[in-house]
């Protein structure tokens, strides 16, 4: 839905902006020009929406990450040194709250609130792995340091901004989301901690 949106903005912009096809918008009828500027601003208060959430997810992540340092690089390496265990382990907790939320949610609305705010953590934290990890990749940091706050950061944008490419942004949110929710779990068993003098 989004991407749909993001290109009816693109094609009304240009379509309005097109001093080409400027004797063709002046044959437009009045309706046609309203449907273009209420595409513009639809679309305009999407992409707003989408940037407002996700700066709320990044800001969420970096609350989480303060508080808890050392599950926080338990998630990062259990995403990192075991993804085919963690995409595994993250398509059927995510399968199973999502039925739950669908069992639940028309009956006993309360509890599907529940399930549903659960997924939303579960994505979220998740994220905070994958988004460590990538940005450490992008920045080349070496080691299992904590912290990695600016890490977070660029990690999560680069996934933010390449969901946008049609298949393989679909692709990449995907295996990110998976084995994020995964590394939830499994980051548990882990019994690492932090190095010292991060």
């Amino acid at each position: 839905m989004i991407r749909k949106a993001g290109v009816a903005i693109i094609v009304a912009a240009l379509f309005l902006l097109s001093t080409a096809d400027a004797a063709y918008a002046d044959n437009l009828s009045k309706q046609d020009k309203i449907n273009a500027v209420f595409t513009l601003s639809v679309g305009g208060a999407i992409l707003v929406a989408v940037f407002v959430v996700s700066l709320g997810i990044l800001a969420f992540q970096f609350l989480f990450m303060t508080a808890f340092p050392t599950y926080s690089h338990r998630l990062a390496l259990a995403a990192r040194k075991t993804p085919g265990r963690a995409v595994l382990l993250g398509f059927v907790n995510l399968m199973f709250l999502f039925l739950c939320f669908a069992a639940t949610s028309e009956n006993v609305p309360f509890l599907a609130g529940l399930f549903f705010i659960a997924f939303v953590l579960v994505v979220s934290i998740g994220l905070l792995g994958q988004a460590r990890n990538l940005g450490r990749s992008i920045l080349r940091k070496e080691g299992d340091e904590g912290g990695d706050v600016g890490a977070v950061a660029i990690g999560f944008f680069v996934i933010a901004f390449l969901n946008v490419i049609p298949v393989f942004g679909l692709l990449f949110t995907l295996y990110n989301v998976l084995t994020g929710a995964g590394a939830v779990v499994l980051a548990f068993a882990r019994k690492d901690s932090i190095p010292s003098g991060s």
